[in-house]
């Protein structure tokens, strides 16, 4: 059995319990894998996104990604560093025209998946005027609970549009990049189910240490970066070009599901959670 298969196996015995129909490696198993974007004290908007895939899907996936990465001398794929100018971290001795030659080679993959892309995202002005009075209490970790927000309207966007007509007993699972947020995430998620209105389609969640291994989980990273980098000049907060693979990433046609969190949606998710208190 090669890596990717083992790699599969393993990660379906951390995300399906015992007892349900959730199959792997069948197509009508959606499988969401996120990452965060610009959850840093110095970030103007925050960001979550990602794809969601039939988990049968995501194996041929993994092994065009990885041939890839085989074929071009790269031990993984991370956009913050391929694309800042020089290339940096693991790609420190790159040119720019070998990092630009493994990126031109990734985003056609990313690309076909367009329409299965999850994306939200909030302003860190939106929040802050929503609730001014939490940034004393955050202090360096102003995000923290923006994260948790985009975590939670992700699933419940990715259960209600995706995965409201599967079949009795399949669920969608989720598994995030690992970071210093994920036990409060999934503490929350225990509750989300709890008091989920479709609690039956929700599987589990789990967190990757090392998304080094995970294709899926790079193409998140590179959604992440150009989805965060495409709102930020969109609504000023950056000035620079639109980067050339946005139109790839992003068609207009795309059937993706996008949202922005604005200060009403805040606002309503801070007042529900301070009448449970």
């Amino acid at each position: 059995m090669n890596a990717v298969s083992l790699a599969s196996r393993r990660l379906g015995r951390l995300l399906h319990p015992v007892g349900t129909r959730v199959k792997l490696l069948a197509a009508i198993d959606p499988f969401g894998y996120f990452d965060e974007g610009g959850t840093h004290a110095q970030s103007r908007i925050v960001v979550i996104g990602g794809y969601v895939k039939p988990a049968v899907d995501w194996e041929p996936i993994e092994v065009e990604f990885k041939q890839i990465l085989l074929e071009e001398g790269a031990p993984f794929y991370h956009t913050t560093d391929i694309e800042a100018y020089p290339p940096r971290g693991i790609y420190k001795d790159w040119t720019k025209e070998k990092a630009e030659r493994l990126t031109d080679r990734i985003v056609p993959i990313a690309a076909r998946i367009a329409d299965q892309a999850v994306g939200l995202w909030m302003s860190t002005d939106d929040w802050f005027a929503t609730a001014d009075f939490l940034k004393s209490l955050l202090l360096n970790k102003p995000h923290f609970l923006p994260y948790e927000i985009l975590t939670k309207a992700c699933i419940d966007l990715v259960v209600q549009e995706r995965a409201a007509n599967l079949p009795v007993g399949e669920v969608v699972s989720f598994v995030f990049e690992e970071n210093d947020y994920s036990q409060m995430v999934l503490d929350g998620y225990r509750l989300v189910k709890r008091l989920h209105p479709m609690p039956e389609r929700l599987g589990s969640l789990a967190f990757e240490p090392d998304k080094s291994r995970w294709a899926a989980l790079q193409l998140a990273d590179l959604f992440a970066w150009h989805y965060r980098r495409l709102n930020e000049i969109r609504y000023k907060y950056r000035f620079g070009y639109i980067h050339r693979h946005a139109i790839a990433l992003f068609p207009p046609s795309s059937q993706a599901l996008y949202r922005q969190m604005e200060k009403p949606m805040i606002r309503d998710i801070l007042t529900a959670a301070i009448e449970r208190i």
